[in-house]
């Protein structure tokens, strides 16, 4: 398939002469003409960029099958996670087909055989870093915004939509407290606590961007001054 010649964009090329990037690239533009949410968009992106950072854009069955066992077995993520990323995996496969540029979208298949949904249990519980393993995490931060978002994780035990969405307005240092936003996840109370270490490397963060007169109502930055990406908190937690 990769010596076929095809039509893309101007020009005609082989589907090897392009980088895989273009055709991402690509799909996500066709995702918001389709007009997906942000966050769908921002997922499937994720996603994809993982599976293309080590596997070719022609899938087979034999990198499916490899992919699987990385992210659940090696992973450890959780099933809905596993589910997840070949809901995404599926989707990019549909724009492919549906530009000629592969020939069939094998991934329904594969799921259908392969993929545990979310409601069904694993035989085993998801293995859990140890408290050693976790301190080691957060010392090895150099960082001080990085430290203190480790730290939140391992206090508090939110999930990373939820740190992402964390306003500046949503922390009270006197209490200790962070109340979360209500609108990604069923929470009976959105209201975690941290503890005095987690409380003495966030009033540092805090104190941080004042200093250097950061206004901006997101409490963790990108490196274009804005909200953090959910793919940069990605890169740093794994």
């Amino acid at each position: 398939m990769y010596g076929k010649m095809i039509k893309y964009g101007s020009y005609d090329c082989t589907v090897g002469e392009l980088p895989e990037k273009n055709f991402l690239n690509e799909f996500l533009l066709d995702c918001q003409i389709r007009n997906f949410s942000p966050r769908t968009i921002q997922s499937y992106k994720s996603h994809i960029n993982y599976y293309l950072s080590s596997h070719p854009i022609q899938v087979s069955l034999g990198d499916l099958k490899e992919f699987l066992v990385h992210i659940r077995d090696e992973k450890g993520y959780a099933a809905s996670t596993v589910e997840n990323y070949f809901s995404s995996l599926s989707c990019f496969c549909d724009f492919l087909e549906w530009e000629g540029i592969i020939k069939e979208n094998i991934i329904p298949k594969f799921r259908k055989r392969y993929i545990r949904y979310y409601k069904d249990p694993l035989p085993e519980e998801r293995q859990l870093i140890s408290l050693e393993q976790m301190k080691d995490l957060i010392n090895s931060a150099g960082d001080l915004q990085i430290k203190t978002m480790f730290l939140i994780f391992a206090k508090t035990g939110i999930r990373r939509q939820e740190l992402i969405d964390l306003d500046r307005s949503d922390v009270y240092p006197k209490q200790n407290m962070i109340i979360l936003k209500n609108h990604h996840f069923k929470r009976s109370n959105r209201t975690v606590f941290y503890d005095d270490e987690c409380a003495f490397y966030l009033e540092k963060w805090i104190k941080w961007r004042y200093n250097h007169r950061i206004n901006k109502p997101a409490l963790f930055l990108g490196v274009q001054g804005g909200r953090i990406s959910r793919d940069t908190v990605y890169d740093i937690t794994t």
